[in-house]
């Protein structure tokens, strides 16, 4: 099984050094797949490759400019193929000067469709993770760019564009804001927001249960 990752630096693990989500998903895979290695065959059955191609700051219509090239290269039709999508939080980026979202919502909405569209012409196995809350009072404005804006209400504006979307396209929907938003914010964030070890450890189980004990790949195959 191959596993792709496309996002933004949330999907590539900023500030952790286990590689955030994807890392760990990583880790748990090879751990299985190590695990049932008999000593002849080292591609078991739960032998998986796990590509992480998240690029910080990135948008929908920056991974959609990159997405099949990306992706063609690594893809084998071969084998059974998952395809995660974890972008959004950066489309929703609001810029006081301007009044402006960095993506507005019906650009957005339409890089997700064709996302979809692309990556469903390589396999059925297709997901959108939803987006992460923020600490506003480090993210409202930023201290590194202060005329940018993460806000929980914009922030879950977006993911309910995601969600609505796999709604209506019968696509599976990871929920990360509905779940996390409940916990105590603060504590799981490194800069506002980005995650912690702690915080990425929870988007990763998350995410594992949605796929494969939830999904229909309960064994992880």
């Amino acid at each position: 099984m191959t596993i792709f990752a496309f996002g933004d630096s949330i999907t590539y693990g900023n500030w952790d050094p286990k590689g955030g989500w994807v890392g760990r998903l990583r880790d748990y895979m090879d751990s299985k797949s190590l695990q049932a290695y008999s000593g002849e065959n080292l591609f078991s059955t739960y032998y998986t490759l796990t590509y992480n191609l998240g690029i910080p700051g990135d948008t929908s219509s920056g991974l959609l400019e990159r997405f099949e090239t990306e992706l063609i290269p690594r893809f084998n039709p071969d084998e059974l193929t998952i395809i995660l999508f974890a972008i959004g939080i950066n489309d929703s980026r609001f810029y006081a000067s301007t009044n402006e979202y960095e993506t507005e919502p019906g650009i957005f909405q339409q890089n997700i469709w064709d996302l979809w569209e692309i990556a469903k012409k390589y396999t059925s196995d297709v997901a959108f993770v939803g987006l992460s809350p923020v600490d506003e009072e480090r993210t409202s404005p930023l201290s590194w760019e202060t005329d940018a804006i993460y806000k929980n209400e914009y922030i879950e504006k977006y993911d309910d564009l995601i969600k609505e979307f796999c709604q209506t396209r019968k696509t599976p929907f990871i929920d990360i804001f509905g779940k996390m938003k409940g916990i105590d914010i603060k504590s799981l964030m490194e800069d506002g927001v980005h995650p912690n070890q702690k915080g990425y450890k929870i988007m990763e189980e998350i995410i594992r249960s949605n796929l494969f004990e939830e999904g229909k790949n309960k064994d992880g195959k």
